[in-house]
């Protein structure tokens, strides 16, 4: 009948989206405890900057490493449909809150965003002349998926390969029967796995237009005395992840909002 409604306590973002997608709306309001969504978790970072606008893609990037503010499949049906989402807090309906949009109007920085988790491990398989058998990464991977061990990352050598996967869901009980497995099936004896590692990540629309992001980052973090496990960037250049020790996760997210959000004097 045109009249405006919320849904009742207990209205999932996923119900929210859905009806969204499905009349077609014009917007899409997530009505939440928090002004804006913002450049750092303000758990880690006090007072951190708020996020005006951002990306479908930046969203997701974001929400993958810790981002919270809306469920992660909420945003698929509205993103399929192009649907612009407004970050509101309903204690304060007058902010103006984080607009989601499927293109960005304007970037205010070359860094949108940085999340942090702590909740990585890293299984490291080196073999020489590994990267010459033919195959090997698919009958590796294999034993994961009959292991039911979810993979998160594969960063590769040439003499050697690292599959990171979420610390929570492969215990120690994985760990040998992994072991097993790749020793028996592939000869695999030199497998070190290595724990208590976390990923801090580095996203924004602005980084691939923009020469020398990741060295900023890099020097960021080594002013923090932080020693980087791994660096992984995507082909798109929208996000950069870093892996260390999950002790310095909040050390090196300091370091780098330090250097991509300065505080004005």
């Amino acid at each position: 009948e045109g009249n405006t409604i919320t849904f009742s306590r207990g209205g999932s973002d996923i119900s929210g989206a859905v009806v969204a997608a499905a009349t077609a709306a014009d917007l899409y309001e997530n009505w939440t405890d928090m002004d804006h969504v913002y450049v750092a978790n303000p758990d880690y970072i006090s007072d951190p900057e708020p996020i005006k606008e951002l990306s479908y893609t930046e969203m997701r990037e974001l929400a993958y490493i810790g981002f919270s503010i809306i469920h992660p499949e909420a945003l698929e049906p509205l993103f399929s449909h192009r649907i612009p989402i407004r970050i509101a807090n309903t204690d304060n309906p007058l902010a103006e809150g984080t607009m989601v949009l499927a293109e960005r109007t304007h970037l205010d920085n070359v860094i949108t965003g940085i999340a942090g988790n702590d909740d990585f491990c890293t299984i490291n398989i080196r073999r020489v002349l590994l990267n010459q058998e033919r195959g090997i990464l698919l009958k590796i991977l294999t034993i994961f998926n009959e292991l039911d061990i979810n993979i998160e990352h594969v960063p590769t050598g040439i003499d050697s390969l690292s599959i990171i996967v979420r610390g929570t869901e492969f215990s120690l009980e994985d760990e040998v029967v992994l072991r097993g497995r790749l020793q028996v099936d592939l000869g695999m004896d030199d497998i070190e796995v290595t724990r208590n590692l976390a990923i801090v990540m580095i996203v924004g629309e602005g980084m691939r237009d923009t020469v020398g992001v990741i060295a900023r980052a890099t020097e960021a973090i080594a002013r923090e005395n932080i020693s980087i496990e791994v660096i992984m960037s995507d082909y798109h250049e929208i996000s950069c992840i870093f892996m260390m020790s999950k002790y310095e996760m909040i050390r090196a997210m300091h370091g780098l909002y330090n250097e991509f959000f300065p505080a004005i004097e």
